[in-house]
C-alpha cells in the first residue's frame, strides 16, 4: 500500500484527538484504515504541543528564496 501526505482534514482530526489528550500511538491505533505511519502522527502530535495547531505555519515559513534574498538586501542597506 503506498501512502501521500495526510491530508489537511486527517491533520485536523489528529489535532482534535491530541488536545482532547490521547497519545499519538493510540491515534495510530485508532484509524488502522488510514494507514498512517507512527512518525509522522508523532511529528504532528509535537507540532500541536509546541504551537497548538497542526494546519497552521509558522509566520515566514512559506516565503520564497527571492523574498528572503530582498529582505537580506534591505537589512543590509538599513544598517
Amino acid at each position: 500500500m503506498v501512502m501521500g501526505k495526510i491530508s489537511y482534514e486527517d491533520k485536523a482530526r489528529i489535532e482534535t484527538l491530541r488536545k482532547l489528550g490521547f497519545e499519538y500511538r493510540i491515534i495510530v491505533t485508532k484509524f488502522p484504515e488510514k494507514g498512517w505511519k507512527l512518525c509522522s502522527v508523532k511529528a504532528i502530535c509535537k507540532r500541536v504541543d509546541e504551537r497548538w495547531s497542526a494546519t497552521e505555519r509558522k509566520p515566514g515559513s512559506a516565503v520564497g528564496r527571492k523574498q528572503h534574498e530582498q529582505r537580506k538586501m534591505l537589512d543590509t542597506v538599513s544598517c
